[in-house]
């Protein structure tokens, strides 16, 4: 029987926009590394690379968003099948008038809208103002505007 050095099978989708590679790093037989592509609709993609134990359970999971995404973004697999399930999207703006509106948005893994939270803070920081999507299906089903102790605004 040949043994190989190492391995690697290369996977894709029928529309081409999600890519999959296991790596055998080591010969043995067993994948050491995921890696998954997804292009999404508007040409944006997302790779995330998982390494894998001896006994397959994860042991790190790092995504990386185009760089021309700002705020910070995640690359869930919830599962453990080794795909991203969903994404999170946490972006911060600073306004002209000193307020700020922070805006997450979760996507499930075709793209659709799962869940969008805003909050927007006043420029004093004494109002924060929360609207939420929480059934992805593009309008405010919660929102809550509360005022906040000067204090609290100070330590912000």
């Amino acid at each position: 029987m040949a043994r190989f050095k190492d391995s690697i099978v290369t996977t894709s989708s029928a529309d081409g926009r999600t890519v999959g590679i296991a790596r055998d790093a080591d010969g043995n037989g067993t994948v050491d590394q995921t890696e998954t592509d997804v292009t999404a609709i508007d040409s944006s993609e997302v790779k995330t690379i998982t390494d894998l134990g001896p006994s397959g359970h994860v042991l790190d999971t790092p995504s990386s968003p185009p760089a021309r995404w700002p705020g910070h973004h995640d690359a869930v697999d919830l599962d453990g099948n080794g795909t991203i399930d969903r994404t999170r999207a946490d972006v911060t703006v600073s306004n002209l008038d000193g307020s700020s509106t922070e805006t997450m948005t979760d996507r499930n893994s075709d793209g659709t809208l799962h869940e969008r939270q805003v909050r927007t803070t006043s420029g004093d920081g004494l109002t924060v103002t929360l609207q939420r999507d929480t059934l992805g299906a593009g309008y405010t089903d919660y929102a809550r505007s509360r005022p906040r102790s000067s204090t609290a605004a100070r330590r912000r």
